[in-house]
């Protein structure tokens, strides 16, 4: 079974006529079709269709499935001279590349299709300009394609883009937008000139703006082009000073939901900088630069100045509302990038508050369980950094406050790099200190065990000290507190030796520890007996440098003297 539904039903699909009559779904428009079909079918038959290749496992599938795609695409070429065969051919390839993609991308390839493409976009029938003008947006997906398409295409979708018809000067303007971004955020590959792409922006806006006179379908798709455009810096910084241009994106998000989920998230990845970046290797930098190879510019609008200022802007004008209005979508790519940009709204501490208010967290909380395992360490790194500052009772009020700790348990994981494991460890000790039925949590999700090994890091002091933080207030919890005073553990023994670290924040929690744990006599007994140099610990520690650890460790002494005759004579006998 493949999520409830048995591995290899496709197979007899796609092998008799299953496969085939899908495809005849595929090449239907509602204008022009031979089925009764909606403008969702082609999302639906898209769907479908990439989830029959996923299921072809075997090369022998494989090879079925595709022999029959060709089989189909060479009867539509075939009889491409004959009225609607141009229109079918094109809304075939529209739905193979919003499916299975490398299939589609293999077809339009085809000099033939270029040839029809460029015939359609040519005509005076507005559908037949809509559809080619949506097919080289489909078909744009590369530089080198993009580079290609502006030798031929250019001149057509400018031609497009100066129609009446507002649905075909849409999807032309997202054309060219599509053609201007094909550079990504690399200012040396810029295929457009800065005024010609500043120039799109504001038509894109102009649609965006006039919700009375576009629909929703228009203005998703000049909130698509918009969204290609955002990779440029100028563009980015254009945006967000624009208010009104922020709210027409929230408004879109509200009335359209999930249908423009992916383009709203992308122009607040792009905005956020918040997209998966390479690292770079500085030698092999210099060894492009050296052999004269193009190397990716960083440009000045995109360094962390700007950006914070951008995302401040973003979340003040209504960011996390949108975010919340487009998360109701089952598309995994689409949720990690609400994911991604979430977590960057969360690393500004100036506007938790407001991210908070406006349903961050709940967000967060279902874009974790929803995500994929990518995006799920963005929503958690997310969770943590909004409960790191805040007071959980309002940032998790609830029942959400238990839900919380999963996320943050899953943070603590070697293969995670440091800050979202920092950032763990402090929202959990946030959690640890409202009760102890969050504190039965915690140790439920059997996070004492990952908490204590960043207590035994010897080459990190603030994981270190965050994770003693985090153990001392799971001290409150009697359940755990008995378990440490217990013998068969080291971490009694731990709590007193860490008191003599040289990092002063470590010291003040482990002294807290040990001023805590004296109250029980066995620990005060087990002390003395399993830490052979507790003599010279315990002078070391009572002379500290920092007032407060002194204060907190002299309190653990005055306990252990208070709680045993023996124990007392043995402390008093030291010289």
């Amino acid at each position: 079974m493949d999520g409830g539904i048995p591995r290899g039903w496709s197979w007899k699909f796609t092998e008799d006529r299953g496969l085939l009559k899908l495809l005849h779904v595929a090449s239907q428009v509602p204008e022009l079709c031979d089925y009764p079909v909606s403008a969702e079918t082609r999302q639906h038959v898209a769907i479908c269709l990439a989830r029959l290749s996923d299921d072809m496992v075997f090369d022998t599938r494989r090879k079925i499935y595709k022999e029959k795609v060709d089989q189909y695409f060479e009867y539509l070429l075939s009889h491409i001279g004959e009225e609607g065969f141009k229109i079918k051919l094109a809304a075939f390839l529209i739905t193979m590349l919003e499916g299975p993609v490398d299939l589609g991308m293999g077809l339009v390839t085809n000099e033939e299709v270029t040839a029809v493409m460029l015939q359609m976009a040519s005509s005076d029938d507005h559908l037949n300009q809509s559809l080619a003008a949506e097919l080289i947006v489909q078909t744009v997906s590369k530089h080198e394609r993009a580079t290609k398409l502006l030798q031929v295409g250019l001149p057509v979708l400018r031609k497009l883009y100066e129609s009446e018809d507002h649905s075909v000067k849409v999807r032309a303007l997202m054309g060219l937008c599509k053609i201007a971004s094909s550079g990504g955020d690399d200012a040396s590959k810029a295929t457009m000139k800065e005024e010609e792409v500043l120039k799109l922006a504001t038509t894109c806006k102009a649609f965006l703006l006039n919700i009375e006179k576009y629909s929703v379908d228009i203005r998703r798709f000049a909130c698509e082009g918009l969204s290609y455009l955002s990779l440029d810096a100028d563009v980015k910084e254009w945006i967000v000073s624009d208010q009104q241009l922020l709210k027409a994106l929230v408004s879109l998000a509200k009335s359209a939901g999930a249908l423009c989920v992916y383009t709203v998230a992308a122009i607040y990845v792009n905005l956020t900088n918040s997209y998966e970046k390479p690292k770079i290797d500085e030698e092999l930098v210099k060894l492009a630069q050296f052999a004269k190879h193009p190397v990716p510019e960083l440009h000045l609008k995109d360094t962390d100045d700007y950006v914070d200022k951008r995302i401040r802007s973003l979340v003040r004008d209504g960011a996390v509302t949108a975010c919340v209005a487009v998360s109701k979508t089952e598309s995994k790519s689409a949720l990690d990038l609400l994911a991604r940009c979430m977590n960057a709204f969360c690393g500004m501490d100036d506007i938790g508050g407001q991210i908070i208010s406006e349903g961050g967290a709940k967000l967060l909380l279902h874009l974790f369980k929803e995500c994929t395992p990518d995006g799920k360490i963005k929503a958690a790194h997310g969770l943590a950094k909004l409960g790191t500052k805040a007071d959980p009772n309002i940032a998790f009020g609830g029942q959400r406050m238990y839900e919380v700790v999963r996320p943050m348990v899953e943070l603590l994981h070697p293969d995670i790099d440091g800050m979202p494991n920092y950032t763990a460890l402090l929202t959990l000790t946030n959690l640890a200190s409202v009760s102890d039925s969050v504190r039965k949590r915690i140790l439920k999700e059997k996070a004492v065990p990952k908490i204590e090994e960043y207590w035994y890091m010897t080459n990190h002091d603030h994981l270190r000290a965050a994770a003693a933080e985090c153990l001392l207030n799971l001290l409150f919890l009697d359940e755990f507190y008995d378990d440490t005073v217990a013998p068969g553990t080291d971490r009694l023994k731990l709590w007193f030796l860490y008191c003599s670290e040289e990092d002063e924040r470590l010291a003040l929690a482990c002294s807290a520890g040990f001023a805590i744990l004296t109250r029980d006599v066995n620990a005060c007994k087990r002390i003395i007996e399993e830490v052979k140099s507790w003599p010279e610990v315990m002078k070391e520690i009572s002379m500290a440098e920092n007032p407060e650890v002194q204060r907190r460790v002299l309190m653990g002494i005055a306990n252990m003297i208070e709680s045993d005759e023996k124990v007392a004579s043995e402390i008093v006998a030291v010289k």
